[in-house]
């Protein structure tokens, strides 16, 4: 049973649990909502606005939308307005020189090395595939 049907059998609720295409919800199919969570969904979207406009069209007046995303900046706005790094919040949020993120541990050079060792391997194999698929095209 998954964490949905149990919390729907012991709240004694009635709410159906649907898969749905975003882009196709519709106050006519689904009804009106309060609350919406939208999370871990917006960032894999190709036309997130047009998802935004569809999740309106299924709020009532005053609803509250709730959407969790990736942070894509190492840059953010703190509550009082004040703009400040993710590195400054918490120092295991420190960015790569290319902006990704990546945790700040005490032993940077072992994962150098695991780095080094997995794109070795890589290479080793993207080698003989290529040597193998060339060999039999003759």
């Amino acid at each position: 049973m998954s964490g949905f049907a149990t919390a729907r059998k012991i709240l004694g609720s009635q709410v159906d649990y649907r898969m749905e295409n975003v882009y196709n919800l519709a106050p006519k199919t689904f009804g009106k909502f309060d609350v919406v969570l939208f999370l871990g969904v917006l960032y894999h979207l190709r036309k997130p606005l047009a998802a935004l406009d569809s999740l309106r069209s299924v709020m009532k007046d005053g609803a509250q939308l709730f959407v969790g995303t990736m942070l894509i900046d190492e840059y953010f706005l703190l509550p009082q307005g004040n703009p400040t790094s993710l590195e400054s919040v918490n120092p295991v949020l420190k960015t790569s020189r290319s902006g990704r993120p990546i945790l700040a541990t005490r032993s940077t050079a072992t994962s150098r090395t695991v780095s080094r060792r997995t794109n070795a391997r890589w290479k080793s194999r993207s080698r003989k595939r290529s040597s193998a698929s060339s060999g039999s095209a003759s």
